[in-house]
């Protein structure tokens, strides 16, 4: 199925997304629990 192909390219990005965040030490914590729901979305519905 090509949506989900779409799907686990798009979680690959907000990962690499997130890591990236990580590692920079100015990053602001409201920035990441923004990224954590999304991840987590994406997570649960991709279980679907």
């Amino acid at each position: 199925m090509w949506w989900r192909e779409k799907l686990f390219d798009g979680l690959r990005a907000l990962e690499l997304t997130k890591t990236t965040l990580k590692n920079k030490k100015e990053r602001e914590s409201m920035n990441q629990e923004e990224l954590d729901k999304k991840l987590k979305k994406a997570r649960d519905f991709s279980k679907r």
